[in-house]
Parts: C-alpha cells; structure tokens; sequence
C-alpha cells in the first residue's frame, strides 16, 4: 500500500507538476494570445502606418521634383541675375570713374565759381552803377523810340515823296533820252538831207532840179529796200524782191561766190547765200535768155519793191538808189529813160551818174517806186579822167556826167523772168 500510495504520490506528483506546469503554460499561451492579439493590432497599425508612409514618401518625391525644377529655375535665374549683376556693377564703375571726373570738374568750377564771386563782390559796386546807367539809357532810349516813330512815319513820307520824285526823274530822263534820240534822229536826217541835198545838186540834171523834192521823197521810201552787197574783194547793191528775205543783184557782183555780206539800211548785217546766178560775160548773153543777174537769201523779214514790167516812155524820169563810190551808200540819183539799149537790145538805157563803181545792182525805179530796170553797167561818152586837161567843179560835175555818160541796165521783165523758176518767183 506503501507502495501504492508512494506509486500514487510519485504519479501525483508529477501530475501536479504537469498541471501547474499546464497552468503556468495555460497561463503563458493566454498571455501569448493577448500578445499576438496585441501584436497583430500592431502590425495593423505598422500596416496601415506604412501605407501613410508610402503615401506621404510619394508626395514627399513629387515635392522634391518640383522644388528640383525650382531649384533648376532659381539658378538660372540666379545666372541671369549675376550677368545683369555684373552689368550693373561695370555701369556703376564707369559711372563712378564720370562721378569722380565730374567731381574734379565740380571741384575746379566751384574753385572758379568762387574766384568769380570775389571778383563779382569786388565789382559790385562798378555793377550798380552800370544798372543806374543802365536805366538812365533805358528812360533815353524810351524817348528815342518815341522820336524814332515820329521820325520813321517823317521818313516813310518823305520816301513816297522820293518814290514819287524818283518816278517824275525817271519820266523826266525817258522824255529827255527820247528827245535826244529824236534830236540826234534830226541831227543825222539834217545831215543826210544835207549831204542828199549836195549830192543831188551834183546828180541832178537841170532839167529836172525843180522836182528835187518829189524825188527825194521817191527814193528814200525805197531805201529800206536797198542793200549793200559785198564779199573780200568787190562790192555793188542790191534789192529784195520778196518779204522773205530774197535779193536781186548783178551776177557779176556776186562773182561766183556762194556766200556774200548784205548790210541793211539800219546797219544789220547778214550772210546770205547765192541761190542762182546768171552770166555776166557780156559777149556770152548778147544773143541768148541770160541775164547779168543773181539771187541771194537771208532769213529776214523784208519789203520789197514792186515790179512794173511795162517799160518806160521815153524821158520818162526815174530814180535809181545805190552805193556809187566815192559818193556814199544808199545815195538818190535821177535822169531819165533812153529807150532800148544799142548793144543788147532786150536790155534799156537811161541818163543816170552809174559811172561811179558799186552802183551796179542798184533797182531803178518810175515816180511811182515800181522796179523798171537793174543796173548793170555805163557807157562814157567823153570819158573823165585824171589824164583829161580839165578842171572839174561842183556848179558843173553833175551837168558834165550828165552829159557825157549813161546807164545799161536789165530790164524788170528780165528780172521776172530770172526769178521766175526760183523760191522768190514773183506772181
């Protein structure tokens, strides 16, 4: 039994401490249990920590991407910023290199700007009396200005006068130029009229002195018509046939040449040039249509002398006007109408003074200034010379050449004829 209950308490006690182990380890797995219970409420919470982890860590890298690229912009701009940096501060060197140059100018002006106010305080009182001065002239000039008015309007009248003085001077001075022109206009007419009036008394025959007058007045309206033809070796006259400017004149005065001098009656002269020329061989045109003849043209506007091709009544008297010699230009010489020449049948023969060289060319007219003849040449009946035992005076020279000499000229038919197949044809 012993046995027993020693086998009894050896199982117990065993069991016993099975069962406090059992209890301690029941005991330790409830504690265990609280602890996972625990632990796993923890790792709940660690779970859901991370998962606030990873939220804020994503935002936390998008954070530092945007302040990354902030970062990236404040540098540039940073470099920006230190370039205009660094502008600036080479501005504000150069500015204070002119600050401190303007500075020494300052400096140096207001050293002058102080030697300035010393002399200006030395010469102030020399100033003051210089505005006293000054205001006297001022008060001297106000009453000047005031004389000066009355002296402008004073003056501006007297320069009306003056203009109006001026004018009557210069009305007065035309008047009186144009009285001396017409004075020397009369002077020159007295003095041709007294040479005409000479030469006439040697021209003129004394059968025909008493119509000196009529003649006169005849031959000077055809003046302006008459021209004086020359070239280097030879002269002679001439006549316009148009109002264009055509001239008639001896062949043998043109002589071949193609270009001649005319002088006007108003002292112009002109080249005029030869549109055709006749024959002057006298031998050459006895017997044939030609004529001592030749036509010249010069651009102006002219006057001519009509043309008669009636031919004139015996001692019918006529006028011729040319440059015969010795006596002078554009001379009035008168005689008669002979008849037909006996040399030249076709051509006339009149009692004029043509012994004189330079007459040839000259237009001989009827009392009425109609062309009846061209001179050409003379014939001498009892020549004069210088070998002839006579003595020649001025009572007796015109009635001697008069006597013993006379004309050959063209007639004005044969001029129309000349003319007839040229520019100048006269209808």
């Amino acid at each position: 039994m012993l046995k027993v209950i020693l086998l009894c308490l050896i199982l117990i006690t065993p069991t016993i401490v099975l069962y406090q182990n059992y209890t301690e380890l029941n005991t330790n797995y409830l504690k265990l249990d609280e602890n996972y219970d625990e632990l796993t409420l923890n790792f709940l919470d660690l779970e859901e920590s991370f998962q606030k982890l990873d939220t804020e860590n994503q935002q936390l890298e998008n954070d530092l991407d945007i302040l990354t690229q902030d970062y990236i912009d404040a540098v540039s701009t940073l470099e920006n910023l230190m370039n205009i940096l660094n502008q600036l501060e080479t501005q504000l060197e150069n500015i204070n290199n002119q600050k401190i140059s303007l500075e020494s100018e300052i400096e140096v002006k207001t050293t002058e700007i102080s030697q300035l106010v010393e002399e200006g305080n030395t010469k102030q009182s020399t100033i003051d009396s210089l505005n006293t001065e000054l205001t006297n002239n001022k008060n001297e000039i106000d009453e000047l200005n005031e004389l000066s008015l009355n002296l402008e309007s004073e003056i501006a009248n007297l320069t009306d006068n003056i203009e109006d003085q001026k004018q009557t001077i210069n009305n007065l001075e035309n008047i009186e130029s144009e009285l001396n022109r017409q004075k020397q206009k009369l002077i020159e007419e007295n003095e041709v009229l007294t040479k005409n009036n000479t030469r006439m008394s040697l021209l003129l025959s004394e059968r025909i002195l008493g119509q000196r007058d009529e003649i006169y007045r005849v031959g000077n309206d055809i003046r302006k018509s008459v021209v004086h033809v020359s070239d280097r070796n030879s002269y002679g006259t001439g006549f316009f046939v148009s109002n264009n400017g055509c001239i008639l004149t001896n062949a043998h005065v043109t002589d071949g040449n193609s270009r001649v001098t005319i002088e006007l009656s108003d002292g112009s002269k002109y080249t005029g040039t030869v549109l055709k020329e006749g024959n002057a061989d006298l031998n050459n045109r006895a017997n044939s249509n030609q004529f001592d003849l030749a036509l010249i043209k010069i651009n102006v506007a002219s006057t001519p002398i009509p043309i008669n091709t009636v031919n004139p009544n015996i001692d019918e008297m006529i006028i011729l006007v040319g440059h015969p010699g010795e006596l002078g230009e554009w001379v009035i010489a008168a005689g008669s109408y002979n008849g037909k020449s006996d040399t030249i049948p076709s051509e006339h023969e009149f009692s004029l003074p043509s012994v004189f060289g330079g007459s040839s060319g000259s237009p001989i007219v009827n009392m009425n200034g109609e062309l009846v003849g061209v001179n050409w040449g003379s014939g001498l009946n009892d020549p004069l010379n210088q070998n002839d035992n006579i003595v020649v005076w001025e009572d007796n020279l015109g009635k001697f050449i008069m006597n013993n000499q006379h004309s050959i000229a063209e007639t004005s038919a044969s001029a129309v004829t000349f003319l007839s197949d040229t520019q100048c044809r006269i209808s």
